[in-house]
């Protein structure tokens, strides 16, 4: 079963951060996709780290990394889409992602190339998602 949970403990995200070869940052928010059973958050099996920031108006995916030996594209989109939700939530209408993210995984999740970056306008893509095409 896919687990996708936030991380709330720091130590906990700079470990994850750590096994996914990912730059931690202490600022930056996080969810982590597990395959495993429910309540296996933390012994089931790593598929990758999502890490996000909402500091000083900046509402990007920072990164979006595999665990080592995994290549679950499919957990990877449910993880971002999970944090996609959570920025909404918190009136965010536009978010951004890390040029240095997979390119499939960009165009997977929606976000498209503008100014030399890649956006989202999530209150478009929550309207109706299956047909966001901005």
């Amino acid at each position: 079963m896919l687990i996708i949970k936030p991380v709330t403990d720091k130590e906990e995200q700079r470990r994850l951060c750590d096994k996914c070869g990912e730059k931690y940052e202490e600022h930056l928010m996080a969810y982590r996709a597990v395959e495993g059973e429910p309540g296996e958050e933390e012994n089931g099996t790593l598929l990758g780290i999502c890490q996000l920031s909402l500091k000083d108006g900046e509402n990007e995916i920072k990164s979006l990394s595999y665990a080592p030996g995994t290549r679950d594209e499919e957990a990877m989109i449910i993880m971002a889409r999970a944090a996609m939700s959570f920025m909404y939530r918190c009136g965010i209408k536009e978010a951004a992602i890390s040029p240095d993210t997979d390119p499939g995984l960009i165009r997977a999740l929606g976000f498209r190339e503008r100014d030399g970056g890649f956006f989202i306008d999530l209150e478009e893509f929550y309207k109706s998602p299956c047909s966001y095409n901005k």
